[in-house]
């Protein structure tokens, strides 16, 4: 069987073996750029297990009281109407828009850590307006938060919508919200 239009016939092992080598190195630069992105917002991912949460360089913050916990708060269309009314409504606490996905793995990570209190000394004080990515995509585009990675974390400004300042994505596993605390913290910091 002819194999070009002129009619020659060539040894096809050889016109295989150079893309099958590029393709053989390029893997393991797929696999790692892969497992340090996070979620990309746009596919699906399974559901992952449980997490170990805590910093080894970082101090460990004071117990919090029961007034300074995390509070994780479900999120409500318009986005920027809610979050205002939740600012105001205790404005000694941080407030963070949290955006997720059920199949986001460093996503379920930390909600799981921070439900289950293994977040409360690292992150006092703060409100996490939870919204979820696929639910709500819309009106959080439309008030500022978007991201090309999810988690995302952002602050608002005092009307709600988005202020600019934000961190996205994660690393999956285990260290997922090891990863994600410290620049979590700094990003509170942020005047």
């Amino acid at each position: 069987m002819s194999l070009f239009r002129n009619g020659s016939q060539r040894d096809t092992r050889r016109l295989c073996y150079a893309p099958c080598v590029m393709q053989l190195w390029m893997l393991p630069m797929l696999v790692v750029s892969v497992a340090l992105t996070g979620c990309d917002a746009a596919a699906p991912k399974n559901p992952a297990s449980s997490h170990t949460s805590g910093q080894a360089n970082e101090p460990t913050p004071a117990p919090p009281t029961a007034a300074g916990k995390p509070r994780l708060v479900v999120g409500a269309v318009p986005v920027a109407a809610f979050v205002a009314e939740q600012q105001l409504a205790s404005p000694g606490r941080k407030t963070v828009v949290y955006v997720g996905a059920s199949w986001c793995e460093p996503c379920q990570r930390f909600h799981r850590a921070l439900e289950k209190g293994e977040l409360d000394a690292a992150l006092q004080g703060v409100r996490f307006i939870d919204y979820d990515y696929d639910q709500s995509k819309a009106a959080l585009e439309a008030d500022g938060y978007s991201s090309r990675l999810i988690p995302l974390f952002a602050l608002p400004a005092a009307d709600g919508r988005s202020s600019g300042h934000s961190i996205e994505g994660s690393i999956k596993g285990e260290g997922a919200v090891d990863n994600i605390v410290p620049r979590l913290r700094a990003l509170l910091t942020t005047p």
